[in-house]
């Protein structure tokens, strides 16, 4: 079959050839295959707070095709099920790609940065679980997940499927993440005196 591969692109409404070949495979009739050029569009990520909800990236292909993404920042930043989830505070460049298929080209992959920042100006969500101090112990009234940060953002203690952590950290204010097993999470601020 001899096969035409046609490769064509849009400008201002008209098509505008970007290269033709021809490719001999067996004796049957000549196929026509028009290859479209395909596009990216990745809105601006606004600033998110850590502790919030996975959310869509959003960027869409001129082709229809889905897009996928990477970050750059996995301690910040990961992508679950083409969400992005955010794992700590700072920044993370964010890449949509788009792979192509039969009939569509590649799209050039198209970034935006992230940045992750700290609540500090809350006192306590979700009253359910408490949690307290006594002189450098976290302890909370259920078993899960507890992250310390301090107010830079920089995670500071870390410990899981436990409702107790040991820290050794400085006499100052910081901010508690707890996530309990059924996903309820809370979030606090604390002294450790």
């Amino acid at each position: 079959m001899l096969q035409w591969h046609l490769n064509h692109s849009s400008t201002n409404g008209s098509n505008a050839i970007a290269a033709f070949n021809c490719r001999e495979a067996t004796s049957n009739p000549p196929q026509l295959v028009i290859v479209q050029t395909s596009t990216i569009t990745f809105p601006t990520l606004a600033t998110k707070t850590l502790g919030i909800a996975d959310f869509s990236p959003s960027a869409t292909a001129s082709t229809g095709l889905s897009v996928s993404y990477t970050s750059s920042n996995t301690s910040v930043a990961t992508i679950v099920n083409g969400n992005i989830h955010l794992v700590g505070a700072g920044t993370s460049v964010i890449t949509a790609s788009q792979a192509g298929d039969g009939t569509n080209n590649a799209a050039a992959s198209v970034t935006q940065t992230l940045t992750v920042s700290i609540a500090t100006n809350i006192n306590s969500t979700n009253e359910m679980v408490k949690i307290g101090t006594f002189r450098k112990t976290i302890n909370c009234s259920e078993i899960g997940t507890i992250k310390v940060y301090n107010l830079q953002g920089e995670q500071v203690a870390y410990n899981e499927n436990s409702n107790r952590l040991n820290t050794n950290l400085i006499t100052g204010l910081y901010i508690i993440h707890f996530s309990n097993k059924n996903g309820q999470k809370t979030i606090q601020k604390i002294i450790i005196e």
